[in-house]
């Protein structure tokens, strides 16, 4: 059984209960009126949660409620207040699979399997993969270390089955408030809609993630093709039923292949490529309220003057991405 153990903040003394209820967000516990030392409020700020063969979680809680049961028992609910992304990771993939033995979060995966899956689940598509089959390798060994390393810009959630992946959704922290679901995949399982069961694990998973001041997170971005219907049905048009841009915005954008082997080559006559100005700022400013009113700059936060770039650059360059 599952238990915490931390230091009571007011006797100092070491205390283990076992847990009762568990959640992403939150848990509870059964005592009797001899082992009642908690009070609603009180905040314990280095609690450890315990599961057999695997690390203790570290976390900041809070009881949040104490309420008598039958039997003379007494049920306490704490919240989570804070935890880091490893943590929150580890707690969210015991929760998922003890829910759905085939979910898993922040799971090592085979790269071999990995790139199987993207290939038989159409999502490298043939036009895509005469794009990128120059850097193959190169792909597959990060993916690897993405995935193996767990660190902290990224996350995986799969669907799997004997090892066999079935759904696969890769998450990133794109911006400092902002993580993207890169890419959302899936093929048959039987009968299961294995992709909408990614889909509901991924919101899941968010649910909890965007409470927690230590990752900051303010915003979800999705990004996908238009003709592609399963996220269109659904990311697409959840935004067009709300009619909210300034909660749900969507925007459509276009791409180029640029060739990086090719040799520098200089800008036609009238092309001048400099440092954003404040007055490009604006004017990309004015454009985009009258054109979209979305989301998309408040996202970038390009206009104020802070440390997000700083701070990502320094976090992808611990995990060796920089």
């Amino acid at each position: 059984m599952p238990n915490i153990t931390f230091e009571h903040p007011l006797i100092s003394k070491n205390i283990q209960m076992d847990i009762k209820n568990l959640s992403s967000s939150g848990f509870s516990i059964a005592l009797s009126a001899d082992e009642d030392v908690l009070m609603p409020g009180m905040i314990i700020r280095d609690l450890k949660m315990n599961f057999s063969g695997a690390l203790p979680i570290p976390c900041k809680v809070q009881v949040l409620y104490r309420r008598v049961e039958k039997k003379n028992l007494i049920c306490y609910g704490f919240v989570i207040l804070d935890m880091d992304v490893v943590a929150y990771n580890r707690l969210s993939h015991i929760v998922m699979n003890i829910i759905d033995p085939g979910a898993h979060v922040a799971d090592e995966v085979d790269a071999d399997h990995l790139w199987e899956f993207l290939f038989d689940s159409g999502f490298i598509y043939p036009q895509k993969y005469n794009i990128v089959q120059v850097n193959r390798q190169l792909m597959k060994q990060t993916y690897q270390r993405l995935y193996r390393d767990n660190p902290e810009i990224t996350t995986q959630i799969t669907y799997q089955r004997n090892g066999r992946i079935y759904g696969h959704a890769s998450m990133i922290r794109s911006y400092r408030r902002t993580w993207m679901v890169h890419h959302l995949a899936a093929r048959p399982l039987d009968k299961k809609r294995t992709g909408l069961q990614v889909l509901k694990n991924i919101m899941h998973y968010f649910n909890g993630l965007y409470r927690l001041p230590t990752v900051g997170m303010d915003y979800m971005m999705f990004y996908f093709r238009p003709e592609n219907r399963f996220p269109d049905h659904f990311f697409g048009g959840f935004a067009r039923h709300f009619k909210n841009q300034r909660a749900c915005s969507m925007d459509l954008f276009s791409y180029l292949n640029y060739p990086t082997t090719c040799s520098r080559k200089p800008l036609p006559n009238g092309w001048l490529l400099g440092e954003c100005t404040a007055a490009d700022l604006e004017e990309l400013n004015f454009f985009y309220r009258n054109t979209s009113n979305g989301l998309l700059l408040d996202v970038l936060h390009l206009d104020k003057e802070n440390d997000d770039g700083a701070f990502l650059t320094e976090l992808y360059a611990r995990q060796g991405f920089i």
